[in-house]
């Protein structure tokens, strides 16, 4: 349910963008479909939640691997560089969205509320990097 409400949040935060939309109808390494500047990218929707290192929600997590089975009976995937193009995660505490242009495979993110009470703030970005405005940079 929570993966619903997740993709639901995108959908809408995208289409608040001025965002054409398109939901893939086959089971893909990615949930939706944009086109930004007349080109379609690929967009995979995660869920983040509280971070387990703290009692407040000042750092969300996302884990970033597939679910379901692979031909091995692996549970839980990583993805890789070429399966989708955008990363899109919805922090559940902050009722906010954040991107990411996927370049480099990776299995989980933090997400800073501040990134100055990361305790490494030089190290960490806050959700304030990731607004839609700044992915949008990154494809031009």
């Amino acid at each position: 349910m929570l993966g619903d409400l997740s993709e639901i949040k995108v959908e809408a935060d995208l289409v608040g963008n001025g965002v054409n939309t398109f939901v893939p109808r086959q089971t893909l390494p990615y949930d939706l479909v944009i086109e930004l500047n007349g080109e379609f990218y690929r967009v995979q929707i995660k869920r983040a939640s509280s971070h387990y290192r703290f009692d407040d929600d000042r750092a969300v997590e996302a884990q970033l691997k597939k679910s379901g089975r692979d031909y091995n009976g692996t549970k839980r995937r990583k993805y890789s560089v070429d399966d989708f193009d955008i990363l899109a995660v919805y922090c559940v505490p902050w009722d906010e969205v954040a991107y990411e242009k996927w370049d480099e495979a990776k299995t989980c993110i933090t997400l800073w509320e501040d990134a100055e009470k990361s305790g490494a703030p030089h190290l960490s970005k806050g959700i304030e990097d990731y607004q839609w405005e700044s992915i949008t940079e990154t494809f031009k």
